[in-house]
């Protein structure tokens, strides 16, 4: 049995958690709880504990700086952090870090806890010596022969046979290999693969298409991460299609960063596979021309300018383009329209607003640039779940 640590400030969030599933069932003992970075710390010191749940936002030491403290002081515990997507910029940093895995408070239910003690138990048994031989095989050295295939270095025969080994898509079965890269929106470093972004762009991919589509999510070697698709989803019957489009918006919405994606065609073999890849590799060099750039330039210009009135006319101008074709090239490469865009960052601002001052209903609307609070409030609450009243009252 596993020891599990829970760090929770709200007790009926804990008290939640500890009647939602048969812990011991899955393997783990409910040895202790606290209320903040600071008590779990001591409770770390003092006892056996190889799994830690903890909230991120916490008084006297928050689940960053206890995670932080954890991964300096070296061995093998677990940490999972549970958080609400007003906290991402948090999330994003605890998967810098080195989380295991992360849970979304108002939706985690058993099901997904079981599947993230199955991922957690998985690590402790390895560092206990109990791997198979494909769970011994290091995230490192998939990714350097997922390289060496596509850069055509070795026998096709012999890749074949590492193929497998790796617990890679049925080839047989056909696979697409997608590219999937990340634009700073303008900013003057591009996201790489130590960045929150690139690590939280990663983790949230592989937890999409491990579930509804299936397939594997590796590091490309020009900082792209390489999704291997199936050729048919393990769930559900959305077309290839459909089903990109909707990875591409929820990405989008959740990461708030431009992904840009490009995708092979179907391959059987390891020589097919190699072409889809330089098939990819040429449609991403042709994505990033002026195209690419209109698009990093129209963001920046709504970053500067959505408490205004901004219309895509404006942006189009600045960015030197027609509407139509921001229009067009803003959806494609982002996966959201540009209307959905501006309202985002107009209600994310919003909703700083809501918890860090008392502005009026009517003040906050015009602080972001809509004249009548009513027509705020409508898409507000559309866009968050919440009128602005219970948002400010429940945070």
């Amino acid at each position: 049995m596993w020891n599990m640590l829970v760090v929770e400030d709200e007790s009926i969030v804990r008290i939640g958690l500890r009647y939602l599933v048969d812990w011991e069932s899955c393997g783990v003992v409910w040895k202790a709880e606290a209320s903040n970075g600071e008590e779990a710390w001591r409770i770390i010191e003092e006892e056996d504990i190889h799994i830690v749940m903890t909230d991120i936002r916490m008084p006297v030491m928050d689940g960053i700086q206890l995670t932080k403290k954890i991964k300096e002081r070296g061995g093998e515990i677990q940490v999972v952090v549970i958080s609400s997507y007003d906290d991402f910029p948090y999330v994003q940093e605890a998967l810098r870090l080195g989380v295991t895995d992360y849970l979304h408070k108002p939706t985690m239910d058993k099901e997904e806890i079981v599947d993230m003690l199955k991922k957690v138990l998985g690590n402790l048994e390895r560092t206990q010596g109990s791997s198979t031989a494909f769970s011994a095989t290091t995230e490192k050295e998939k990714n350097e022969f997922l390289q060496a295939l596509f850069s055509g270095a070795g026998d096709d025969g012999r890749l074949e046979q590492q193929y497998a080994a790796f617990g890679l898509p049925d080839l047989t079965e056909g696979v697409r290999p997608v590219g999937i890269r990340l634009s700073s929106g303008g900013r003057e470093e591009e996201p790489q693969q130590g960045g929150s972004r690139f690590v939280a762009a990663r983790y949230f991919i592989e937890k999409y298409v491990s579930h509804d589509w299936g397939g594997a999510v590796a590091v490309g070697e020009r900082d792209e991460l390489l999704w291997l698709a199936p050729a048919r989803a393990r769930a559900g019957d959305r077309t290839w299609n459909e089903y990109l489009a909707e990875l591409k918006k929820n990405l989008a919405n959740l990461l708030n960063v431009a992904l840009v994606f490009s995708g092979g065609s179907l391959a059987n073999d390891i020589s097919g596979l190699r072409k889809a890849y330089e098939e990819l590799q040429r449609e991403f060099g042709e994505s990033e021309g002026q195209v690419g750039q209109a698009v990093r330039m129209a963001m920046d210009y709504v970053d500067l300018h959505f408490c205004e009135d901004v219309s895509l006319s404006s942006c189009a101008e600045f960015a030197h383009v027609s509407p139509a074709h921001l229009s067009r090239i803003f959806l494609k490469e982002t996966g959201v329209n540009f209307s959905d865009y501006v309202i985002r960052k107009k209600m994310e601002r919003a909703k700083e607003l809501l918890r860090q001052t008392n502005l009026r209903i009517y003040e906050v609307a015009e602080k972001v640039g809509y004249a009548h609070s009513h027509y705020f409030s409508k898409l507000f609450k559309e866009y968050v779940g919440q009128s602005p009243i219970d948002y400010r009252n429940g945070n």
